[in-house]
């Protein structure tokens, strides 16, 4: 039996294809808001018309470098009220993977098909997601999008519990 001894920390986005930044080391407050406050803001301002991002929402995980009061403060100056996550003005239920398209959908695919044919080093392990990404279409995107909605009812249904064994 192997173990997986390559891991990469990435960040992931779709619009309207799936981009990715790669972060070396351990995540802290500092490193994730030079990241928000560099690559992410390049990503986020440059292409994308106001018209488009004054209607979208900024999501995240409960990942303690996410949830920093600097952090928030940032993400409260830049997004206003359109964030989601803890202690955010809309607020994501921590133990809500089912409703959240990278956790049912993208970080499954991404290392199902990885992991077919283990990487050989960390670099190769970056190629692979950076490649894998490429691969995954805008129509498989929009499926997964849409599905939020159906799980989302389910959820309701199911009393805010899991939902992921009755799909």
């Amino acid at each position: 039996m192997t173990s997986n001894t390559h891991a990469a920390h990435v960040w992931c986005s779709e619009n309207p294809t799936i981009t990715n930044y790669f972060y070396n080391g351990i995540l802290n407050e500092e490193r994730y808001l030079e990241f928000l406050n560099t690559q992410f803001r390049d990503y986020w301002e440059d292409p994308l018309p106001l018209s488009i991002t004054q209607d979208m929402y900024f999501q995240q995980d409960g990942a303690p470098p996410h949830n920093s009061r600097i952090v928030r403060n940032y993400l409260n100056d830049m997004f206003k009220n359109r964030w989601i996550g803890t202690y955010g003005p809309a607020i994501w239920p921590p133990g809500s993977p089912d409703l959240s398209p990278l956790d049912f959908f993208l970080w499954g695919t991404i290392k199902d098909i990885i992991y077919d044919t283990p990487p050989r080093d960390v670099n190769d392990l970056k190629s692979k997601v950076t490649q894998t990404c490429a691969l995954i279409s805008q129509a498989k995107l929009e499926e997964a999008i849409k599905n939020v909605i159906n799980r989302t009812e389910i959820c309701i249904h199911a009393q805010g519990s899991h939902i992921e064994h009755s799909l």
